[in-house]
């Protein structure tokens, strides 16, 4: 089937509102596909919750139903007489009344190892007035003159006392005794209850300690700080795996990558806090019932875009994503259960709010985990509504403030990281504006002009001197680039790596160049250079019509790259990578459609709906290469696009550039096959030593470098073979490059190039030499071919290094 044309398309590149929403919608996309990090953001939370619910009421059940006893008022008698009866009065709530006898019975044993009758009763009143009733009417119908009444409050108030039953052997004793003090006190006055014997006891509650109080916010603290090194880990595996520097060539701004990022993280963070909410309020719990749900939410809802953009940071120092969700799991456990345990336990609960502000500007788990033990613990006495959530007074606002202050600072930082990241520069270089990469035009030491193969000098001179600018495409002007090394370079004196050498060089409209090299010799740092994805160290380039030297940012709109290896998202399809390189271009919607089917019949991929991940290794070159091909690209940078792939594949993707060249665009492609080269090249620029060493055409290098001819003999017999150089080389100046067998093979240097006159003359004669060597030296059959272009290759490469 004949493959559709690639027309060309001009387009601009997007807003920063449509890229935002392209974003937005890849990362929506790769969480469908991956559910794994939605259920972690709601899962862990939701299981913290419920881990903590269970110890609290697990603690809760051990500790007894209070029995809430108002008063314990005592009229005491002389017992000693046995002719008074005498009266314990106990009030308690309703829901306590089964529990009045573990109280009276060791009350009524101690006043009757005092002496009391055996008819002492203990009766139970619902309420302190129908006490002072029942002893006052006694009181007055009482004959005895010994009678005298006493009361008793415990604090004072009838709602302050807490009864534990393991204390109560040792506390009603001291209750009893204390009574009768009170007694003793009232018989000197004529008016009955109205003498109290104040005894301080347990903390004052009416009811048992709410337990998940002081267990759930350290809980839901680290629930919540678990969806960091999710976060944190995504991005490290971008970086990893070069989706990062991908999307940046594809002219996607850092910015908008971290704000996609942060609004779709933001997304399943609040996700995870309505799940703890929802976990919270269907267990009921007392400390939780009584309070506004805002106060819950706003603390938990502002600390979101602090521990996202803390998390980003965190990012930035790890080079493998495996280690970052056990290094942050830890780290997250050390910061919110240390600190809880060191307040709670050793300084009771109990720590000056200007402490708590100037902790969470350093540690936002800490200001989160304060304002929700607040909420907590004040639901008893004096519950969050609405309006103290904005109450600067209370605890809560002036936290949520700071927690908001953090997402500022710590977004900040994400950016001047990024910046440092992308520019190559140190912390130090930035703060003192360090110069940016200057234009260099002089030659090193070791880069002499006049050293230069004639074709070098030539484009050296002429991209000098600005000739023919409007026929390049690419211009490269003194290009240099230096890595760190721990060794000191021999020509700088510097622990530098020097890759790039005053590199000059131009690749021509419509034209496919072919820039080939060892490996290291400084081809794709070339390409990472003009892509924006690595800082030069001084230089000049441009790309079409924009400088690429400080880099434009529309130069994106007008390339596309391939990079050395496959950077794909292995849960989308080749479809849906196309759709958002295309949609990144600037193609509307129905636009890149079309250009999604154009480019899979382009590349040949027969299964563009499987995920990456399925494909083999050829397939999924095939996506890399349709990456670059999407959007119609003018300037296309092909690094190694072949790789991998099969010989039909190979002519397909051939068949896909030469169709590109056709319609007019420019195209570098770098590659070890030499075949590659030859097939689809108009132009050759071999790099070795960090400059060219020799630039034309295919044919011009063979017949410059290519050192004539090789010969290959067959004979009649071994012995044939090896008397046949004895014979022929003297004669007509040849090397013997092997002997196999009946085979003999030679090498014919010229001592010109071999479309002169003197090398056909010469190769005449050796075609006379043979046809004789036929009858006389045993031979049956000869070929002779041009070197090709690997030999130069190699020659040169080899030639270079010996300088």
């Amino acid at each position: 089937m004949e493959k559709p044309h690639l027309a060309k398309i001009t387009r601009p590149m997007m807003s920063f509102f449509g890229q935002l929403t392209v974003m937005m919608g890849l990362r929506l996309l790769l969480i469908r596909k991956d559910s794994r990090y939605l259920l972690a953001g709601a899962l862990f939370p939701a299981l913290m919750t419920l881990i903590a619910t269970g110890l609290s009421r697990g603690i809760q059940n051990t500790i007894p139903s209070t029995a809430v006893v108002s008063a314990i008022p005592i009229v005491a008698s002389d017992f000693s007489q046995g002719s008074a009866s005498s009266l314990l009065g106990i009030v308690a709530d309703s829901s306590s009344l089964s529990k009045l006898n573990i109280i009276t019975s060791p009350v009524t044993s101690y006043l009757m190892a005092l002496g009391a009758p055996s008819n002492l009763t203990v009766v139970s009143f619902d309420s302190i007035s129908a006490y002072a009733s029942n002893v006052t009417s006694g009181y007055k119908s009482s004959t005895s003159g010994t009678v005298s009444p006493g009361g008793f409050y415990l604090d004072g108030d009838a709602t302050s006392v807490i009864y534990s039953q393991s204390a109560s052997s040792s506390i009603l004793p001291i209750l009893v005794s204390a009574s009768s003090i009170a007694a003793q006190a009232a018989a000197n006055d004529t008016s009955p209850l109205y003498t109290r014997a104040a005894l301080s006891t347990l903390p004052a509650s009416t009811k048992a300690s709410d337990v998940s109080a002081g267990i759930l916010p350290s809980f839901i603290v680290y629930g919540l700080s678990f969806t960091m090194p999710f976060v944190a880990g995504v991005l490290v595996d971008e970086i990893e795996m070069g989706m990062q520097q991908q999307l940046t060539t594809a002219g996607l701004p850092l910015s908008i990558y971290f704000v996609s990022a942060f609004l779709v993280d933001g997304l399943v963070y609040v996700f995870g806090v309505f799940v703890i909410l929802i976990v919270i309020r269907a267990f009921a719990l007392p400390a939780f019932m009584a309070t506004s749900f805002l106060a819950w939410f706003l603390p938990m809802l502002c600390a979101g875009p602090a521990l996202i953009w803390l998390a980003y940071i965190v990012s930035f120092f790890f080079k493998k994503s495996a280690t970052v969700a056990p290094f942050l799991s830890i780290s997250m456990a050390i910061f919110i259960f240390i600190p809880y345990f060191i307040v709670y336990f050793f300084e009771n609960n109990i720590i000056d709010p200007s402490t708590v502000f100037g902790l969470t500007i350093v540690i936002p788990t800490f200001g989160l985990y304060r304002a929700i033990d607040e909420i907590a613990g004040t639901a008893k006495s004096n519950p969050y509504t609405i309006s103290d959530c904005f109450n600067a007074s209370r605890l809560v606002l002036p936290v949520c403030l700071i927690l908001l202050l953090d997402a500022l600072i710590y977004a900040g930082i994400v950016a001047l990281l990024s910046h440092l990241r992308a520019t190559g520069q140190t912390l130090r270089q930035f703060l003192f504006l360090a110069a940016k990469p200057k234009v260099q035009h002089g030659d090193m030491e070791d880069y002499k002009a006049d050293q230069l193969e004639s074709d070098v000098a030539a484009e050296r001179s002429r991209l000098l001197q600005g000739q023919d600018v409007a026929s390049d495409a690419i211009r490269v002007l003194g290009l240099c680039k230096e890595f760190p090394s721990t060794t000191v370079d021999e020509v700088s004196g510097r622990k530098v790596a020097t890759i790039l050498k005053n590199l000059y060089m131009s690749v021509r409209r419509g034209e496919t160049f072919a820039y080939l090299g060892i490996n290291g010799a400084g081809k794709s740092t070339t390409i990472k250079i003009l892509t924006n994805l690595l800082p030069p160290t001084s230089g000049m380039a441009t790309v079409g019509p924009y400088t690429a030297i400080p880099f434009d940012k529309r130069i994106p709109a007008i390339i596309g790259v391939t990079q050395q290896q496959d950077i794909l998202w292995k849960n989308l399809t080749g479809r849906e990578h196309f759709m958002l390189y295309s949609r990144l271009k600037g193609l509307s919607t129905q636009e890149a459609r079309l250009d999604v089917e154009t480019t899979i019949q382009n590349v040949g991929l027969s299964e563009p709906d499987k995920r990456s991940k399925q494909l083999s290794g050829g397939n999924k070159r095939k996506i890399s290469v349709g990456c670059a091909l999407v959007g119609r690209p003018e300037i296309l940078f092909l690094d190694e696009p072949t790789t991998g792939m099969d010989v039909e594949v190979r002519q397909t993707i051939w068949a896909t550039i030469n169709d590109l060249k056709e319609r007019g665009a420019t195209i570098v492609i770098t590659t070890h096959s030499m075949e590659e080269a030859d097939a689809l090249a108009s132009r050759i620029g071999i790099l070795a030593n960090g400059h060219l060493a020799a630039l034309g055409t295919p044919q011009h290098l063979k017949n410059l470098y290519g050192q004539g001819y090789k010969i290959t003999v067959q004979t009649t017999s071994p012995e044939s073979a090896k008397a046949l150089p004895q014979a022929m080389s003297p004669k007509l100046n040849l090397k013997v490059a092997q002997i196999i067998g009946k085979t003999v093979q030679f090498e014919m240097p010229l001592a010109s190039d071999t479309a002169s006159p003197e090398a056909l003359s010469q190769l005449s004669e050796v075609f006379e030499a043979f046809e004789d060597a036929k009858l006389g030296f045993g031979v049956t059959d000869y070929s002779i071919a041009q070197n090709t272009l690997a030999h130069v290759f190699m020659s040169l490469v080899n030639q270079t290094r010996k300088k």
